[in-house]
C-alpha cells in the first residue's frame, strides 16, 4: 500500500482543515480544553488530498463532442473521428493533469491516539505551571 503524505492534521469532526502540522493541531485542541480539566487521550486525524483519477477517454470524448457541435457532421459520431494519436495525447494529457492538479477536498487516511500528558509535559510545560 502507498504511503500518504499528511497534508492537514485536525480533531474529529473538524469542518476546516489549516494545521499543517500535528502538534498544531494537538494544541488547538487542546485549547478547547484549557480552562476545563484535559482529557488523558484524544484522538488527532492526518489527512490527505484526494488522488485525481478520471479515464482519458472521458476527456478526449468531451473534446471530440465539442469539436463535432461547432465543426461536425450532424449525423456523425465522435468515435468515428478518434485517431489513435487523438487517443495517446488524451492518455498523455491525463498523465499531467493528474500530477499537476491540487485538488482541495481531502480524505481521513491516518488516526494518532496521543497521551495527553505526555504531550503537554514536552510542548506546554506552561500549561502544567497554571494548574499549581
Amino acid at each position: 500500500m502507498e504511503e500518504r503524505i499528511i497534508d492537514y492534521w485536525a480533531a474529529p469532526g473538524t469542518e476546516v482543515l489549516i494545521h499543517e502540522d500535528i502538534d498544531e493541531a494537538i494544541e488547538a485542541i487542546l485549547d478547547d480544553w484549557y480552562e476545563d480539566v484535559l482529557p488523558e487521550e484524544i484522538d488527532v486525524y492526518g489527512f490527505s488530498r484526494m488522488k485525481v483519477t478520471f479515464d482519458p477517454e472521458d476527456i478526449l470524448e468531451s473534446i471530440v463532442t465539442n469539436l463535432d457541435e461547432e465543426y461536425g457532421d450532424p449525423d456523425g459520431h465522435w468515435s468515428d473521428m478518434v485517431t489513435s494519436k487523438m487517443e495517446e495525447a488524451s492518455r498523455e494529457f491525463a498523465r499531467i493533469l493528474t500530477k499537476e492538479y491540487k485538488p482541495w477536498a481531502c480524505e481521513e487516511v491516518e488516526k494518532v491516539k496521543v497521551d495527553v500528558q505526555s504531550w503537554v509535559k514536552e510542548n506546554r510545560p506552561d500549561w502544567l505551571e497554571n494548574e499549581k
